[in-house]
């Protein structure tokens, strides 16, 4: 019997057929070996299922629940029901982890006598395309206390980041025990950010280790990442809900309540964005200065499509054309995006620059007014950037 502590992981399953070897090889080849693999395959109706038989029959370390489908929540909560290891993690079935990954966690949590230990993630974005995201190493005690963790746990730090996986931790079970038996089993988005709300509000000490070891597969089809709609902000709604409940219970939400309400503000809004209603995240300065004249915008990036979009909509103002060097690579179907060239052949008022560098700007500006074109003709203004300009995880 080993002497090492035993790290309980539960990987629930569902209609994950394709995934699944690479992820369960994944895990069993870790150079960390005392572990407890939890299967929980959740009703799955492909064959997910005997593949989890197939791996338990070669690997006594697995152990394989089939039960009735019943959602993420419930399936962890099912594993988390059968795990005995002083420590727990959890792998979603299309993710997988890199080989060191619990022998690196497990030593920082021990070295740091922390409650848990967070690392950074790789999201897996489009075939050989990948966000590397790392943070700074530190340890925060009583982060119950330290706005800081909040400020970061809801959006972007100048420092750390905080991401709202469970995946990306390793816990002391009894933990995660009491924190997830908290999460409603009818969530059906945010169930992390829930658990791992209070595992913050209830722990001692918290751990940050830099570097990142887990693939997170953004690309799943039909994934709650992968689906859009009002639906998916009903789910937001409910999840913030939930997290308002528990600064409530803990007595600090007066404390955290800014951070709370721009996040939710912050999703809400872009996910109006991804249901097509639009909400420009680049905004025009003056748009005032620019109503009942002729106008040329120059730029056809993410710029250039907010303020067409907002600039169309001032009833006496007229955009004759719209312009961009790289022309062909723009296929709107708001309007044809046409070549430089065709500045000499129009007649108008004032060429709107729509790029967000003021640098860039300027070279725009230069190699107009050597085109001969009137340099009072010529406007730019940083743009003003949205709520929710920034990628969201």
């Amino acid at each position: 019997m080993s002497s090492e502590p035993l790290i309980s992981v539960v990987v629930p399953i569902y209609n994950t057929e394709k995934y699944l070897r690479k992820c369960f090889d994944s895990i069993i080849n870790q150079t960390y070996k005392n572990l407890q693999i939890i299967l929980v395959n959740d009703g799955s109706t492909d064959n997910s299922g005997s593949i989890c038989d197939e791996y338990a029959a070669k690997d006594n370390r697995i152990q394989v629940i089939h039960k009735n489908n019943g959602g993420l929540v419930s399936a962890r909560k099912a594993g988390l029901k059968l795990a005995i290891g002083e420590y727990f993690a959890t792998v979603d079935s299309d993710d997988w982890i890199e080989p060191n990954m619990y022998e690196e966690m497990l030593s920082n949590l021990i070295q740091t006598d922390a409650d848990f230990v967070n690392t950074g993630v790789i999201i897996e974005k489009i075939e050989g395309t990948q966000i590397n995201c790392k943070f700074e190493t530190r340890i925060i005690d009583y982060p119950i206390n330290d706005t800081d963790i909040w400020k970061m746990f809801f959006q972007v730090h100048e420092k750390f980041l905080l991401l709202p996986f469970i995946f990306t931790n390793l816990f002391k079970r009894e933990l995660i025990d009491y924190c997830y038996a908290n999460v409603p089993n009818d969530i059906n988005f945010g169930e992390d950010r829930i658990s791992l709300t209070e595992c913050l509000l209830k722990c001692r000490r918290v751990s940050f280790l830099k570097n990142a070891y887990y693939h997170y597969n953004s690309l799943r089809e039909g994934s709650y990442t992968s689906t859009l709609g009002a639906q998916r902000m009903i789910w937001i709604a409910k999840m913030f809900e939930q997290v308002r409940n528990l600064f409530y219970d803990y007595n600090i939400y007066d404390n955290v309540k800014n951070y709370w309400s721009d996040s939710l503000s912050k999703y809400m809004l872009t996910q109006l964005s991804e249901i097509n209603y639009l909400i420009p995240n680049y905004l025009f300065r003056h748009i005032d200065k620019i109503e009942g004249k002729n106008i040329i915008i120059y730029g056809a990036g993410k710029v250039g499509y907010n303020y067409y979009n907002q600039i169309s909509k001032i009833s006496n103002c007229n955009i004759v054309d719209w312009v961009d060097k790289g022309f062909s690579n723009y296929n709107y179907t708001e309007k044809r995006v046409n070549p430089i060239s065709n500045l000499e052949n129009e007649d108008f008022d004032l060429i709107v620059i729509a790029v967000k560098s003021k640098y860039i700007a300027e070279q725009i500006m230069n190699e107009l007014i050597n085109m001969n074109i009137d340099k009072n003709k010529l406007c730019w203004y940083r743009p003003i950037e949205s709520y929710y300009t920034k990628e969201m995880y």
